[in-house]
């Protein structure tokens, strides 16, 4: 269980591959438009679940808890 306040890292599927504009190379076309995001757990959860964050810049974002206390890379 992580705990409400954590600093986690999330993720979001923008787009699926089939939804992608038809002006971008064909490799690129065949993955979905992803976003991973880094941000403070607003409730508690388990790794998977759909959870929303906070960032440090103050937007709110929803998407599915993929760890804790990640590094930078």
């Amino acid at each position: 269980m992580v705990k409400k306040n954590s600093y986690v890292e999330i993720h979001k599927v923008i787009f699926e591959a089939h939804e992608r504009t038809a002006k971008i190379p064909d490799e690129t076309k065949k993955v979905p438009y992803e976003m991973f995001i880094k941000g403070f757990l607003l409730l508690d959860a388990s790794i998977g679940d759909l959870v929303t964050v906070k960032t440090i810049t103050g937007r709110v974002v929803e998407g599915t808890l993929l760890m804790e206390n990640p590094s930078y890379e």
